[in-house]
């Protein structure tokens, strides 16, 4: 496009230039302008320019190469076209690349933010767990020290205190 843009005005640079020369209707005529003028020439030896068959050859040869011309011009404006369609297509593929780097982004500080509820989950079971385990251990042995312990005899409160023994220490004094 940048190449076709510099040599714009240049019709021989034009045609001369790859994309421009390779398309077939311009092949075709390229070599028909190439007969017309082999044609000419021929005439030009024989007969004189104002002769009919010669201004017959010169309309066909002015005519063809302008048909050359406006066959130039529509693959310079297909070039044109196809670079301004490559150029939206990039800018979209670009927005959408900036796009999915913010979901990718987003995506990341997730994954982050998952892993560190999952080690939180997984441990919190596992506390439970064992607090679970720890409260079945004690509801299993108050349930067996219930069950072991009995009433031999009732409580009696003493009718004599136990301590000071007034009389052994009056003894033993």
């Amino acid at each position: 496009y940048r190449q076709i843009e510099a040599i714009k005005g240049d019709p021989a640079a034009l045609e001369a230039h790859p994309l421009v020369a390779s398309n077939p209707l311009v092949q075709t005529l390229k070599g028909q302008v190439g007969e017309l003028n082999r044609e000419d020439a021929q005439l030009a030896e024989r007969l004189g320019p104002k002769h009919p068959d010669r201004i017959k050859v010169s309309t066909a040869l002015a005519s063809v190469e302008e048909r050359l011309r406006a066959e130039i011009a529509k693959v310079v404006s297909g070039i044109e076209t196809d670079y301004q369609a490559a150029v939206t297509a990039e800018n979209s593929l670009n927005a959408a690349l900036s796009s999915q780097k913010g979901e990718a982004s987003t995506l990341d500080r997730k994954g982050v933010e998952y892993a560190a509820l999952e080690r939180e989950a997984v441990s919190a079971r596992q506390v439970f767990d064992a607090l679970l385990q720890e409260t079945k251990a004690a509801a299993l042995s108050s349930d067996i020290k219930q069950t072991s312990l009995r009433i031999v005899d009732t409580a009696e409160p003493p009718t004599v205190p136990v301590r000071p023994r007034k009389g052994q220490g009056i003894i033993a004094a």
